[in-house]
């Protein structure tokens, strides 16, 4: 494996990273997935779209399943676009797929279903030569880049440097909300307000 060099993004392609859609059954819908989607939604009714969630579901996980047609498509499309990229001659790496049956993550009071490895560059940063594993934003996707680790391993081993962010607790009193309160831009917003939110250990 040759080192990692990362520093533009025009010159040729030699080696890339396509994710994994395999397994991709659903997402779970809590607190965590709605504020992250909530600015992408911002303009028209989002709880048309995404179905608000009601302060009964604080602390629990609504599953929201992919129907399978689309999984099969998504799948079907990454895996092309890996034959493409090697076809052309650049290396191709890919994350490990996720189990079918994978266990639910667990945190601080709360549980995800996991996600798989699909958008690489969500949630790690490559500079040069050092690999940086960004802190997420979703619960679901709280394990997300050690499905890359075996391919991680081999830049390090390699010489690269390897970063892992400190990884936030994402508990219901985590996350500010004061944005998505504002019913002048998102006509209610895509999550309930928490009426006494509390800071989180």
């Amino acid at each position: 494996m040759p080192r990692l060099n990362s520093h533009d993004d025009f010159t040729p392609l030699k080696e890339v990273i396509v994710g994994s859609a395999a397994n991709y059954v659903g997402h779970d819908r809590d607190v965590s997935f709605e504020l992250f989607h909530h600015e992408n939604l911002t303009g028209f009714r989002s709880d048309w779209a995404y179905p608000r969630l009601t302060r009964t579901m604080a602390g629990h996980r609504e599953s929201w399943a992919v129907k399978e047609r689309y999984a099969e498509e998504l799948h079907e499309d990454v895996e092309a676009l890996a034959a493409v990229l090697a076809a052309l001659g650049v290396a191709v790496l890919r994350p490990l797929p996720l189990p079918p049956d994978a266990a639910p993550i667990a945190g601080l009071g709360w549980e995800a279903a996991p996600t798989p490895a699909l958008n690489i560059r969500d949630n790690t940063l490559i500079l040069g030569g050092e690999i940086i594993e960004m802190p997420p934003a979703i619960r679901s996707r709280y394990l997300e880049t050690r499905l890359l680790a075996p391919v991680f391993t081999r830049y390090w081993e390699a010489g690269a440097r390897w970063t892992t962010m400190p990884r936030p607790t994402l508990t219901d009193t985590s996350f500010d909300l004061s944005y998505a309160r504002d019913t002048a831009t998102t006509l209610g917003g895509p999550t309930e307000a928490i009426d006494d939110p509390q800071p989180s250990p």
